[in-house]
């Protein structure tokens, strides 16, 4: 999707999703704080991966709660037995709470490998977008192209953020736009080239800083 508006153009404030990738004249500004792009990611994709982490994040609190209360280093036949051991008169408590924690730890096995399959059908899915930029990309914009996060710590010109899937160390890399492939595009890496890297300008953001809400984006008038 392209943003652009009024006499400067681009996209100032609030959020704007594209699941392909995002080109506009200017991202953010010098009074804005709370510019997010999101490419490559669907926002109910994302809501689903949310749910799983918070899912997961709750069954592994929930057991880990239940694990220490009755004493268990573990949930193996062993640790169990010793329980026992020691206070026969709660065998059946204990052993009631104990299939309570395996059905937990069940469920947080599966709330995991979810987010993990969905989270590859994201970086599957955003393995072409970009994020555009031709004239200014101002300090604090906080962006997403599928799995991975940034934001600008400086103004920049020209510029693409993308990321590369095949990469040993994630996170969204920049090139010079002027000498970027058609949006959709990876770009030419010849050989014993090294991939431009975005860490003197961009650092990853938090996921609490770079998540979408559900507020509209407005462009500048």
């Amino acid at each position: 999707m392209e943003g652009s508006g009024g006499s400067g153009g681009g996209i100032i404030g609030g959020e704007v999703w594209s699941l392909h990738g995002i080109t506009s004249k200017n991202i953010g500004s010098a009074r804005s704080t709370t510019t997010t792009l999101v490419a490559g990611l669907d926002p109910d994709v994302f809501d689903r991966l949310q749910r799983l982490t918070q899912a997961a994040r709750q069954a592994d609190t929930l057991l880990k709660n239940l694990t220490k209360s009755l004493g268990l280093s573990s949930l193996s036949p062993e640790a169990v037995r010793d329980a026992v051991a020691r206070n026969p008169p709660k065998k059946n408590v204990i052993l009631h709470y104990v299939k309570k924690a395996s059905q937990l730890e069940e469920a947080k096995k599966k709330h995991v490998e979810q987010k993990n399959v969905l989270a590859t059908e994201i970086q599957d899915a955003s393995r072409n977008a970009s994020i555009d930029v031709p004239e200014i990309a101002h300090a604090r914009v906080s962006m997403r192209i599928g799995n991975e996060i940034t934001q600008t710590r400086d103004d920049l010109q020209n510029v693409r953020f993308y990321i590369d899937p095949k990469d040993e160390k994630p996170g969204v890399l920049m090139m010079d736009l002027s000498g970027a492939p058609p949006p959709g595009e990876a770009p030419a890496k010849e050989e014993g080239e090294a991939e431009a890297s975005p860490s003197d300008n961009t650092e990853k953001a938090p996921p609490e800083e770079a998540t979408p809400s559900d507020s509209d984006a407005e462009s500048e008038s």
